[in-house]
């Protein structure tokens, strides 16, 4: 899959093989992006933080730029990953609540050996946002490519703050 943006703010994305490996020969090869069958994106929104993404990493074309997933695949990551770890504690408070006492009479340290898994489980998701956030980063550390900001700007786009 990639994407595409294009001016004043549309993400559209198009079938295409996986892989930076394939992404590169079709560069290499003088591949023209605009002539694949793109699509209003499904699974994403324009965002200026994609715009600034896509700045970076992205590929002139002659309706807008192109951009492989892997530089987005961390963009909103780590909110997902603390809504689904919300969701989660309070799932296990709700479950304890209801059947804490229960549980706790007929297997005792299961109150216990289950507060343990949860800070487990919550230390694994911390350190896997912390980890997105610093892939994040990276990928927005990358100098803007003053030829595609100048390319997105004649096509009519307004760069980002």
């Amino acid at each position: 899959m990639l994407y595409r943006l294009t001016p004043p703010g549309q993400l559209e994305s198009a079938d295409f093989p996986s892989g930076a490996k394939s992404f590169k020969t079709a560069l290499e090869q003088g591949a023209d992006f605009d002539r694949l069958e793109w699509q209003r994106a499904k699974d994403r929104v324009f965002s200026s933080d994609i715009l600034r993404i896509a700045l970076r990493h992205g590929v002139p074309s002659a309706a807008g730029i192109v951009l492989t997933p892997m530089h987005i695949t961390d963009l909103g990551r780590a909110d997902e990953l603390k809504l689904v770890q919300q969701q989660a504690d309070e799932l296990h408070a709700q479950n304890r609540r209801q059947s804490g006492a229960r549980n706790e009479a007929r297997l005792p340290g299961w109150t216990k050996a289950g507060e343990q898994l949860d800070d487990e489980v919550r230390a694994t998701t911390e350190r896997a946002v912390r980890e997105s956030e610093a892939r994040l980063a990276k990928v927005l550390a990358a100098p803007v490519d003053p030829a595609l900001a100048d390319h997105w700007v004649q096509l009519g786009g307004q760069l980002p703050d």
